[in-house]
């Protein structure tokens, strides 16, 4: 009975060691070998990549705003005119302006010409209203006064002393040069009205300069004069620096009981002559 039990026991002994034991000093199976070619993993998609995958629209490129109007020219013989902007404040308005010199015009001083607020005016409520500062100077304020040389340009604000809305902006030079600009139709561009071409005058022709006190630039032409002495008279010229007739004004002077020659520079602020012939310009 014993034996028998022990027989029992032996028996799944027996019948896993014959069916899966290895014989002695053999050691582990070798791992089985792999063949054919490795594959790689496919790459991480980006986040713009992920994005057209599910669908989610793509960003818009950015649009440039509309650009500002810039306004109109008109080319005169002289000068180059443009009005680009206008800017309404509670005192005052201001009128983006910008002279340019293409030719010197007659009378310049030397090889600069004057450019300032004098040709500007506006209309407002039927009222005209010349360039004039009222309160703070605006950043980039048209210059006064000044000279300018061939091809350079002034340019800015210019202000007119007028809280109501503007009418017409008005330019006009003394040369007779007229532009005229609807504020609301900038672009359009101004009603213009150019000078007549000047005839040039002959060397010792014209009524010449009679006695007085002359402003150079305005009443005179600058350049090289003659005259005489009038009958049973002294012919007195004087450069001048003004028309204060202060003594300091003088730069030069003469006295002469015959003929008489000078050169007026554009430098020179006034002419002054008594007892001449009238002056002949050379």
């Amino acid at each position: 009975m014993q034996a028998a039990r022990l027989c029992l026991m032996c028996a799944p002994l027996v019948a896993s060691c014959s069916g899966g034991a290895e014989p002695a000093g053999t050691g582990p199976s070798p791992a089985p070998k792999v063949t054919g070619t490795a594959t790689s993993a496919p790459p991480a998609s980006s986040p713009s990549s992920r994005a057209s995958n599910t669908g989610q629209p793509k960003p818009k490129a950015a649009t440039k705003p509309p650009a500002e109007p810039r306004g109109s020219s008109v080319t005169f013989e002289n000068f180059k005119v443009t009005v680009s902007r206008v800017e309404q404040g509670s005192s005052q308005a201001l009128v983006l302006g910008k002279v340019c010199v293409r030719k010197l015009p007659p009378d310049p001083q030397g090889n600069r010409t004057r450019i300032s607020w004098d040709p500007w005016s506006v209309e407002a409520d039927t009222r005209a209203v010349k360039a004039r500062l009222r309160g703070a100077s605006p950043a980039g304020m048209f210059p006064k006064e000044e000279t300018y040389r061939v091809g350079q340009c002034a340019q800015g604000w210019i202000p007119f002393p007028t809280s109501d809305e503007l009418d017409r902006i008005t330019y006009a030079n003394g040369l007779g040069d007229t532009a005229v600009w609807d504020p609301d139709h900038l672009d359009a561009g101004p009603v213009v009205s150019k000078a007549k071409p000047r005839q040039p005058q002959q060397p010792g022709s014209g009524p010449g300069i009679g006695e007085g006190t002359f402003i150079v630039g305005d009443d005179i032409r600058p350049g090289r004069y003659k005259a005489r002495a009038a009958s049973g008279d002294s012919c007195y010229w004087a450069r001048l620096k003004d028309d204060s007739g202060d003594f300091d004004s003088i730069i030069a002077n003469n006295v002469t009981s015959g003929s008489a020659s000078v050169t007026i520079k554009p430098s020179d602020g006034a002419f002054e002559t008594r007892g001449c012939t009238p002056w002949i310009r050379q």
